[in-house]
């Protein structure tokens, strides 16, 4: 319908392509119609139609859609992974995930003497099994245990532990003195000046 609107031909029957092709759109944003790829792709296109032909009220009209299609979109992914993350598969697959993580940065930083990081069955099967109030504490755990199969350098400790959000007091507290610093060399530039 829209390769129909862009072409050439009598004015009549562009306008009534262009109403109808409008009114499609219209049911997608209102939500009549599940949005897809296919119809994100087709705003994309009338969205550039009306920009091509100067129309700003439909072309702003549609850019809101599509903002809103869009965080729909978002949206659902966000939900969907926090739903893999509730089930005892999702669990799983976070702790996996995170295991793969800290090998490849423990490979990394140590080449081949890296240290083969495996996931401790009894603890895998507690963060399988446990509850929605002991789900973190259990991921901890887990995180806890990778962690102590790590050289036993105290910044390798720290970068492991950071990566499972443990240790939130010290990143904020590196931001602190960032900012600090910041602070302290812009005064500096200031009083320069």
């Amino acid at each position: 319908m829209l390769s129909l609107i862009l072409c050439n031909g009598p004015a009549d029957t562009i306008v009534s392509l262009k109403a109808q092709a409008v009114n499609a759109w219209d049911d997608i944003a209102e939500g009549k119609n599940a949005a897809s790829k296919d119809d994100v792709a087709y705003g994309q296109a009338l969205l550039a139609y009306f920009n091509k032909i100067g129309d700003v009220q439909n072309a702003t009209r549609i850019a809101s859609d599509l903002i809103v299609q869009a965080s729909r979109a978002g949206q659902t992914l966000q939900a969907t992974r926090m739903l893999k993350k509730l089930t005892p598969e999702g669990r799983v697959m976070a702790a996996e995930k995170m295991k793969e993580n800290a090998q490849k940065n423990a490979n990394d930083r140590y080449g081949k003497k890296a240290p083969q990081i495996e996931l401790n069955d009894e603890l895998m099967h507690k963060l399988q099994n446990a509850d929605s109030d002991h789900v973190q504490k259990a991921l901890n755990d887990v995180m806890t245990d990778v962690a102590n199969q790590l050289p036993n350098t105290w910044w390798d400790k720290c970068r492991t532990m950071r990566e499972s959000k443990r240790l939130r007091i010290f990143t904020s507290m590196q931001r602190m003195l960032r900012r600090i610093r910041h602070t302290a060399r812009s005064w500096t530039a200031r009083r320069n000046l």
